[in-house]
Formats: structure tokens, sequence, C-alpha cells
């Protein structure tokens, strides 16, 4: 849109040999790079669902196996878009809805008219009604979507479905109830989310009685609210009933009315930190590792060996002392190389990958133990193992792709469907 040359281009002058943008501009320029953003989104999707489409189809025909069908068309586009395995499902899964019973929104988002966003809510309020109500609530869903942000469309397209078929809605929303569940999410600088899936009744119920728990303080209590909730959440998980009052007063009627209602002593928790005996002592500052949630700063694990029961567990002790830092193998989880035979390679910008980690994993022998004729290879030694998650090992049991150990355990992937290459580097701290 803007020319960089020395005469400028429209709505631009040359500042210093800078093009300078006409500050009147900038809303066209913004609407259009949002358009050209929208469009290649829909290519982005669409463009996954056809190719999965024609993997998914040709491998059925060959061998009629539905998970093996899937798996490649997967594996393939997570490899060719950078991206994680459930990532690549969701283009799909969304390309598919658009192609398959959403020919207004298709239109709509190849055209630029919606982000991706939008597309996604739509895809995900409407994906489970028969095609009668999604025929009958497309074209109102689209209306709502050209003026809502995708937080309250969301719940515009709940509001539409249940008043379309109340009795569909209904048996939906009990279906779902089976979808509950609780997971972790590592966040940054030593924090990490809590994620619960509930109901709605059980969801209201749950933040009542926190909010509750974290109100038994007074009001000279030094938290902030949000910190009195996240306190009170982990004093419900442990038993107690209320929180300690932090005001320091030696007559706070809070104080007495939580240590009776406090549990005598709350029971640790065994967690698996991986941590050099050197950071651990002091005399160095490597990152240390939580399992089930990843690096920590050194000053954060001395922290939990003071108030901790310790188990030691030596590992790789000869490459110590040989001058190399030992090294706690994971799943791969990086790919820093993809290429096609007929194409030069090329580095992506970002890098897919598995981010499972070894103890969840299962050992996969990289040359397969043949009983016949022992001396072809596939001994169980560590130059002939890798940790691979139950899905990539599968991959590799249906021979879509061949890996190859490199040096330093790096692995060389190739798919065989499409001629594919990747790396993996398993982590290390």
């Amino acid at each position: 849109m803007f020319d960089n040359g020395s005469t400028g281009g429209v709505g631009t002058s040359v500042d210093e040999g800078r093009p300078v943008v006409d500050p009147l501009m900038l809303p066209d320029m913004l609407f259009a790079t949002a358009q050209s953003e929208n469009m290649l989104a829909a290519q982005k999707v669409l463009g996954a669902s056809m190719l999965s489409e024609s993997r998914f189809n040709a491998e059925l025909d060959v061998s009629g196996d539905v998970d093996k069908a899937w798996r490649i068309a997967c594996n393939e586009i997570a490899v060719m878009l950078t991206c994680s395995r459930r990532t690549a499902e969701v283009h799909i899964e969304i390309g598919d809805a658009l192609r398959e019973f959403l020919p207004l929104t298709k239109a709509a988002f190849a055209a630029g008219e919606l982000d991706y966003a939008r597309v996604r809510k739509i895809v995900d309020g409407l994906t489970g009604a028969d095609p009668e109500a999604i025929a009958a609530l497309e074209r109102r869903v689209l209306a709502s979507a050209h003026r809502l942000p995708p937080g309250q469309l969301e719940r515009d397209i709940e509001r539409q479905v249940f008043a379309y078929d109340p009795d569909a809605a209904a048996e939906r929303r009990r279906k779902m109830l089976e979808h509950r569940d609780v997971r972790t999410r590592a966040d940054r600088h030593g924090l990490a989310q809590l994620q619960a899936t509930l109901s709605a009744t059980e969801a209201v119920e749950a933040l009542g009685l926190i909010s509750e728990a974290a109100g038994s303080v007074c009001n000279h209590d030094p938290r902030n609210v949000s910190t009195r909730r996240a306190d009170a959440l982990v004093a419900l998980l442990h038993g107690e009933q209320g929180l300690t009052c932090q005001c320091g007063s030696e007559t706070c009627e809070a104080a007495f009315t939580a240590a009776r209602s406090t549990a005598p002593s709350r029971r640790k928790p065994l967690l698996h930190i991986v941590c050099d005996l050197a950071t651990l002592l002091g005399l160095m500052s490597d990152p240390a590792s939580i399992d089930g949630y990843g690096p920590i700063d050194p000053d954060f694990a001395r922290e939990l060996a003071a108030d901790s029961t310790w188990q030691a567990l030596f590992v790789d002790f000869r490459a110590q002392a040989a001058g190399n830092r030992p090294r706690r193998q994971h799943a791969p989880t990086v790919l820093p190389l993809v290429t096609r035979r007929d194409r030069p390679s090329r580095e992506p910008n970002g890098f897919p990958g598995c981010s499972v980690p070894a103890n969840r994993c299962q050992l996969d022998h990289i040359t397969e133990f043949d009983p016949s004729d022992p001396r072809r290879g596939g001994w169980t030694v560590v130059s002939n193992l890798q940790c691979l998650c139950r899905h990539h090992h599968q991959v590799k049991t249906y021979r879509l792709w061949t890996p190859v150990m490199l040096e330093d355990r790096a692995i060389h992937w190739t798919d065989k469907t499409s001629g594919l290459t990747a790396v993996t580097v398993p982590e290390r701290i």
C-alpha cells in the first residue's frame, strides 16, 4: 500500500529516508490490513480442510483404517503450519464445518468480513445442532457477528440456539456435563492457571464459596481482593473454612475466627523438581524445572527446597564428571527444520511439537528389534531409545513418519506420504 521509494507513496512523505504515513490514511490502512488478514486466515483453514480430506480419503481407500487416515492428515498439517497437533485439528474442524454446513459464514470469512475468532465462535456455537436449525439460524448469527465482539457473540449464539429449539438445547447441555474437567496451565514468572470446566451452577457456587472464604479477614488485611480469592481457594482445597488474617493486630476478631476453622497442618503435595545440585547449593544459578509446569527460576527452586523433604536422584553422573551438564529427556518439542523434496528448505517462524513430558510418554525403539536376527539392531540401549507420547508413538508404529537419530539425540523424521522432513530436539535444563 505504501511506497518506500524516495518520492513516497499515496498518503506518505519521506523524512530522513523513512516513509511517514499520513495520519488521515491510517484508518484505511488498518481496515485493509485486517481484511487481508481475515482472507488469509480463511485460506488457511479451508486449505487445511481440503488437504486433510485428500489425505484421509487416499489412505482410507488403501487401508480402510480411519484412525491411521486421520493421523496422516493431522500430522502433515501440523508440520506444514508449524503448530501443535491439536491446533491443526481445530483448523481442520473449522474448515470442514464451513465447507459442509456454513456456506454464508464461509463466504463472509473468505471475503475478509469476519475474523478467525468470530468464525470459530460461530462454528463452536452451531456444531452439533441439526441441519434445519443451522440453516434457519446462520443468517441471523452472521448479522450478530458483524456487530458483536467474540465473547458477546458466543452468548448471543447460545441464546438463539436455546430459543429455536429448547428441548435440543437441554439435551445438548446434559451431554456436555461429561466434558467437565480440571487442569493446570503454566503461566509466567512462577505462576500457573488452574482451569475448571464445570456446570453453570457449580461454577457460580464455587466462586461464591471462594468469595465467602476470602471475606473472612478484616478490612486491614494487606492483601488485595484477587490475592485473597487465590489464597481462599487453596485454603478450601486443604479443608479450611477461611483465611488467616494478616493484619498483624493481636486483637483482630477475624484472626481468632479463622484460627478455629483452620486445619492444624496442611499436607504437602508431592512435586517432582529437577535441579542441578550446584544450583541447589547456591553455587550456580541455572534454571530448574517442575514436572507438569516447566522451568522455574533458581531462587524459587531453593525456596521450595528449604521447605521440602527431598529424595536425591543423581542422573548421568559420568557425563557430569566429564564436564557435561546432566540432561533430562522430554518428548520432542522443537521442529526447527521443515522441508519438502520439491522445494528448498525453509526455516519456519514457529515450532510445532509435543509438550507431553517424558514421565508420561512411552519408550520407543527407534530401530525395531528383530527377535529372529538380534544382530540387526533394535537393542534397548540409550542410542536407540526415545520418548514419544501415545499419539506420536502410534504415528511411528504406523510407519507414517520414519525417525533417524542424529548427533546429540536430535531425531530426523521423514513423512513418507508428503515428503516433509522435520528435526526434533529434546528439551534440556
